[in-house]
């Protein structure tokens, strides 16, 4: 990525970060880049004109890395049947065999899909209650019974589709199952992808890798899904970061980059050439392309070579070794800022932030003692400007082959600088849905996120906002 020169000024709303990002920014490891918060959508069609249920989890951040299981600290999503129109029910709860019930009901759900993610989409766009989400997970089941081969069978076929903010969606595809299914969530960030950022600009979680167990059962009446505690904790990070060759710093499963090398141009994660191709993919290393003159590249390479290595190397033996029957995995590619028009000509680098715990440790008020004692309120988070990233999302099966399902993008949070903050509570005052503390160092307003009449920024700029905990 080449490096877009700027006049940058910052706006009204981020005085407060003149003169803090003078200093090399912290890496704050506490950030998760893809998933601050997932919502979890379950809906079990009944055919026949039975009763179809449609219930949402919001998932929380419980640790510095991720979402708390559906059922030990999510959130139900309100009034969530009124919000959606849920998929319809097949006609008849029969077939003939499991092939023929998964083909009839992928067929009906393929149909209805695009309209159903329009509206989950509309609901991260807007307000409450999914204003923060960065990614749903939808799963839709239908009880069925298979009368082919004699006695007749009772089972299930379901579909767990990702459908992201800007409604573009990813479903793995009906199928029959008595039980459960397991599936890998995993998240890579190259090691050198905020190369050409402004200076002093930088994302957190360079070259790791975090990955998570979702599980979708389906029993009875009803269908659940949740993220697993595996070894204690939910998401698990693998660093495959490196440091050295022409990039600095980059990460075992990069992509290949056109860069300039030794003042001519450079195919870069490549070893070897031959025939106008690269032929080795090889992280850190780079081979010069004298012929280049389009500032592009020349040589030939395969943009998915990293992430089939990824996936064979690493997405697959996690769902070998957890039972998943597949896996999702979302490639961060490129990031670039994002800038609003300013005063005479100048380019404003758009404020975020990004709220990663609210506490409300009540004391006294809370039991009654006295309305006025020792209630508090906490917040702790990231701020920094707002950045635009690409983010490509891959099906891997448990032999290791990715198929690249869709092309998104998502809002992230650089340069990171933290804060926490901290209010007493008086009055028999007790702060609740979009309320903050104001997260900049000029002061200690409680308002509405949704509403900010403070620092003025849009609800967009607080890219997470944590739920409210009491302790």
């Amino acid at each position: 990525m080449k490096k877009n020169t700027r006049n940058t000024t910052l706006s009204a709303g981020a005085i407060a970060l003149a003169g803090c990002f003078a200093l090399t920014p912290v890496y704050a490891a506490s950030v998760g880049l893809l998933h601050p918060k997932i919502a979890t959508i379950t809906e079990v069609a009944n055919p026949q004109g039975g009763q179809t249920t449609l219930s949402g989890i919001t998932s929380r951040s419980v640790n510095t890395h991720g979402v708390d299981t559906a059922s030990g600290g999510g959130n139900a999503i309100a009034n969530l049947g009124a919000l959606l129109t849920p998929i319809q029910a097949p006609a008849s709860p029969t077939y003939s065999s499991p092939t023929d019930a998964s083909n009839q009901i992928g067929t009906m759900l393929n149909y209805d899909m695009a309209q159903f993610a329009q509206q989950v989409a509309g609901l991260m766009q807007s307000g409450q209650p999914m204003a923060d989400v960065k990614q749903a997970v939808f799963t839709y089941t239908v009880p069925v019974t298979i009368i082919g081969g004699g006695q007749p069978v009772r089972g299930f076929v379901n579909d767990t589709c990702f459908i992201n903010p800007d409604a573009s969606y990813n479903c793995l595809g009906a199928a029959y199952n008595s039980g459960v299914t397991k599936i890998i969530y995993a998240v890579y960030e190259q090691g050198a992808v905020a190369q050409g950022l402004p200076a002093n600009w930088t994302l957190p979680n360079p070259g790791d890798l975090e990955w998570a167990e979702l599980e979708v059962q389906s029993s009875g009446a009803g269908a659940t899904q949740s993220f697993l505690t595996v070894q204690g904790q939910i998401w698990h990070t693998v660093s495959y970061l490196q440091n050295g060759g022409p990039l600095g710093q980059y990460g075992q499963y990069d992509m290949y980059q056109v860069g300039t090398v030794a003042n001519q141009q450079a195919l870069i994660n490549c070893g070897a050439t031959a025939g106008g191709a690269c032929t080795q993919y090889r992280p850190g290393a780079w081979v010069p392309d004298p012929n280049n003159s389009q500032n592009v590249g020349s040589l030939t390479y395969d943009q998915q070579t990293p992430i089939n290595l990824l996936a064979k190397n690493v997405i697959a033996p996690l769902e070998q070794q957890y039972g998943a029957s597949s896996a999702v995995l979302l490639y961060g590619k490129t990031v670039a800022p994002v800038y609003n028009p300013g005063p005479n000509n100048t380019s404003v680098a758009q404020t975020a932030i990004d709220i990663q715990q609210r506490v409300i440790n009540p004391g006294g008020m809370f039991f009654f003692i006295s309305r006025g004692a020792g209630g508090q309120f906490r917040e702790q988070g990231v701020y920094g400007f707002l950045l635009n990233q690409q983010v490509d999302q891959y099906n891997v099966d448990p032999s290791g082959n990715a198929t690249f399902a869709n092309s998104f993008t998502r809002h992230v949070v650089s340069p990171t600088q933290t804060f926490s903050k901290s209010v007493a509570l008086t009055g028999g005052y007790q702060p609740s849905g979009p309320a903050i503390i104001n997260p900049f160092p000029a002061g200690n307003q409680i308002y509405s996120y949704l509403n900010d009449t403070v620092n003025h920024l849009p609800a967009s700029a607080y890219v997470q906002v944590a739920p409210i905990v009491i302790q």
